[in-house]
Parts: structure tokens; C-alpha cells; sequence
């Protein structure tokens, strides 16, 4: 069947078409993987149409799939049922290029295609969102970044004037290109491009004042980073845009919850219940976060605190720690899962100390009775978090120098004695676990 349909294109490719069968005949050659139908078809489509603001987006799809350097084994095989027989293709797709590579000559020419197309034919939207897309799928954040800023700049001076892929005028232009671009906004920031997202999330409140879907990226960017005031800020201006939404409602619930503020909580997911315009999700959400508010807090292990709880806190709340913010950790994002420190805020002394170009931030807590727990634990900067070293109590009269990360703990060795002051514990930690010395012992902790 697939024979047939090949022959079928390559007769349309020969003859004469108009744009829209030239691109339903590209697409479906690509998408069967027949690069030769495709090259064939694009050399019948300029012939006949060249000035097509459709061939532009056509041939850039055609070149970034020939970058990766594709190979195509297509095999014939026959199969038989019932006194009848089928012949049937299968296809195996594979790239040949060193490790996967594209070929960035091919890269180059197809974005200078696209560019080409752009700038003959600025008004359709289409073309940037297909240079967006292909930026973002050979991870050239910054590219996607760009084409995601020139849409928002043009609709800002054509006061939204763009044409759809039929070379149709775009009436809802101002309400569909947020839902559009949200997502590039998140592609980007999931490279770790957080920048360039957060300055295209703001370029897009700019030109989409009235839309609340500008304002909830940054939200959650900084509702996820532990930020809450920042988050609340953005939550709250879009709900003076949209004050009866109630999922800008529950999500500034949440970042009230987060802040340790229940009653403020409370308040607004009850009204989320008694809401007859919320629907039946939002509705148990808010009933589900009443429940967890009100249920009383479990008191949390000492031993899952200092091994589980506080490596989590070392990978995710980077700032919070370069804050000295202890309330916010012993405390608050503990008592928004259900939980109660074992330790009081007071009982925690945070310090800081510096090691050449980074700092320590050392926390000392109450001397320790029991095996293994700690009487220091110290975050050191590790890429864009922490990892978290400890001083834990072993045998009567002993102490070691560990670390905890993703699960592991290593043994860096310790001494006989007691350790009694954090500056001794940071040389210590120096000495026998930050100067490139390997671990003594490695396990996972129980419960892993």
C-alpha cells in the first residue's frame, strides 16, 4: 500500500498543483520518511509557486529533517490470511551522523529559509511559530527565544494584524497567542534557559496586560523556585484582572498555605467550595487542602529529618538556604506536608563561612544523645544547589563527617572527640570531605 501512495506523490509532484496540494503532498512524504518524494515535490512546488509563503515553511521542515543526517532501510514482506495476500513496507528510520549530530550546515540553511520567509512574509504567524518550534526541537533556546519576541513585538505595533497559514486574517490573534506562546515559554525554561523565559514572560505582561495566562508563568517560576512573595505578586495582579477565576484563587491559597498563612488559606478555599461558578475539580481541590490544613501535624523522626528531609531541602530550596531562612525551613515547608520539626526555629543556629569564592552555611543543632544523629550539618554549594554534609554522633565518643545525596550516603571518616564548635567542624569538613578526598564508605540509607 505504501509502494502505491509513494507513486501516487511522485505523479502529483510532476504535475500541476496548487499550494495547498503541493503541502499536503510534502507533509505526507515526510511523514512517511521519503526524503526523495519530499526533495522531488519541493522542486515541482518553487517551479510553480515560488513566491508561496507556505514553501518557506515547507522547505524548513524538509532541511532540519535531511540535518539529522537520516537513513531509511525499507524492507517489502508478505503476509497471508484466509486464501488472500497483502505486500506491505515497513520502515526503519536511523541517523548516521557522529553521535546523532545534525549537520549544521544544513541547520544554518534551513533557519536562513525560514528567516527568508519571515521577512517576505512578516504578517504570517505561522512562519515564526514553525522557527520557534524547529529552534526549540535542536535545543537553540536562545533562537526560539528570539522568534517568541519578534511575535510578541509585531502584535504589539500591528495592534495584532497576523495571518493564519490560508493567508487568512486572524481576528482572535489578541486572545489565542498567550495559550500559543505559554508553552515555548515553558520549553524554554525546562532547558534551564530561566532568563530568557522570565524576561519573555515579562515582555508578553507588557503586550497582554489583560491576560491573565501572561501573569501565571512567572507565578509558578516562582511559586516552584520557593519565592512565594514573589509568586503571590504575580497571582494577585492576575486576579485584579480576573477576580472571580478560581484557579488564580487556588493558587494563591496554595502560596499562603506555602508562607505557613492557614487561616489566609482556609478563607479563600472555602470560598472556592461555597463557589457555585467553580467546577467540580476545583471544587474538591479546595475541599481536599481544607481537610489537609486542618488535620493535625505528625511529628517528623529525627533520623528522616536529617537524612531524608534536609537533602531534599539542599537540592530545592537553594535560596532559602543562602538566606539563612531557618523558619522557612524547619517549619513552614514542613508543616505544609503534615509535618512538625522535631527542633524548634530556636534550637537551629544558622552561620556562614566563606571558602575562598563560595560560602558554607552551617546550621548547629541541640547536642545529639542518640546514634546517628547530628550535631552540625553544612549546605555547600554544588552546581545551582546544595549538597548537605553532616556530623553525625557514632560510637560512644566518636563522630564522622558524612554527606547525603539522591539517597547515597558517604563516610568521610571523623574523630574520637567531640566537636565543639562549627568553625572545628567546617575544617574538619575541609580537611576530610572538600579536598577531593574519596569517601571512605558508601550505602544507602534504609528506607531507600
Amino acid at each position: 500500500m505504501k509502494k502505491l501512495f509513494f507513486a501516487i506523490i511522485c505523479v502529483l509532484a510532476s504535475a500541476s498543483l496548487v499550494a495547498s496540494d503541493y503541502r499536503q503532498a510534502l507533509h505526507a512524504s515526510l511523514d512517511a520518511y521519503d526524503y526523495p518524494a519530499a526533495d522531488s515535490i519541493l522542486s515541482a512546488w518553487s517551479a510553480a509557486e515560488p513566491d508561496d509563503p507556505a514553501l518557506y515553511a515547507g522547505r524548513f521542515r524538509y532541511l532540519l529533517e535531511i540535518a539529522r543526517n537520516p537513513t531509511v532501510n525499507r524492507t517489502t514482506q508478505s503476509h497471508q490470511e484466509e486464501g488472500m495476500s497483502f505486500i506491505y513496507e515497513s520502515v526503519e528510520i536511523g541517523f548516521t551522523g557522529p553521535d546523532n549530530a545534525p549537520n549544521d550546515s544544513l541547520v544554518r540553511e534551513a533557519f536562513k529559509t525560514i528567516d527568508a520567509g519571515i521577512a517576505r512574509n512578516p504578517a504570517r504567524l505561522d512562519l515564526h511559530l514553525d522557527k520557534a518550534s524547529g529552534a526549540c526541537s535542536f535545543n537553540r533556546f536562545d533562537v526560539c527565544a528570539d522568534a517568541v519576541d519578534s511575535i510578541i513585538a509585531r502584535s504589539q505595533t500591528t495592534d495584532f494584524q497576523w495571518l493564519d497559514g490560508n493567508n487568512e486574517p486572524m481576528p482572535d490573534a489578541r486572545e489565542e497567542l498567550p495559550v500559543l506562546l505559554y508553552d515555548y515559554l515553558a520549553g524554554i525554561q525546562d532547558a534551564g534557559c530561566d532568563s530568557l523565559a522570565l524576561r519573555l514572560a515579562d515582555r508578553m505582561i507588557e503586550v497582554f496586560p489583560d491576560n491573565i495566562l501572561a501573569f501565571n508563568f512567572p507565578g509558578a517560576y516562582y511559586y516552584n523556585r520557593g519565592e512565594y512573595d514573589e509568586a503571590l505578586e504575580y497571582f494577585e495582579r492576575a486576579l485584579a484582572i480576573a477576580p472571580r477565576d478560581n484557579t488564580i484563587k487556588l493558587n494563591i491559597a496554595l502560596v499562603k498555605f506555602r508562607q505557613g498563612k492557614n487561616d489566609e488559606a482556609l478563607e479563600i478555599y472555602s470560598t472556592v467550595v461555597n463557589d457555585p461558578e467553580a467546577n467540580f475539580e476545583q471544587r474538591a481541590q479546595a475541599a481536599r487542602m481544607i481537610d489537609h490544613i486542618n488535620t493535625p501535624l505528625r511529628p517528623m523522626e529525627k533520623y528522616a529529618y536529617f537524612f531524608d528531609y534536609l537533602p531534599f531541602c539542599a537540592g530545592r530550596l537553594a535560596e532559602h538556604i543562602a538566606a539563612g531562612d531557618v523558619h522557612h525551613i524547619n517549619s513552614t515547608v514542613l508543616a505544609s506536608n503534615g509535618f512538625s520539626s522535631p527542633f524548634t526555629d530556636s534550637q537551629i543556629k544558622a552561620e556562614v563561612f566563606e571558602d575562598g569564592d563560595r560560602q558554607i552555611y552551617v546550621w548547629t543543632f541541640p547536642q545529639p544523645e542518640d546514634i546517628p544523629m547530628c550535631h552540625y550539618v553544612a549546605f555547600v554549594p554544588e552546581d545551582d544547589a546544595f549538597r548537605l554534609y553532616t556530623l553525625e554522633k557514632s560510637l560512644e565518643g566518636a563522630w564522622l563527617v558524612g554527606s547525603q545525596y539522591d539517597g547515597v550516603h558517604a563516610n568521610f571518616g571523623g574523630v574520637m572527640q567531640p566537636v565543639e564548635s562549627s568553625e572545628i567542624f567546617v575544617q574538619l569538613l575541609k580537611s576530610l570531605a572538600l579536598s577531593g578526598n574519596e569517601p571512605q564508605a558508601t550505602f544507602t540509607r534504609p528506607g531507600r
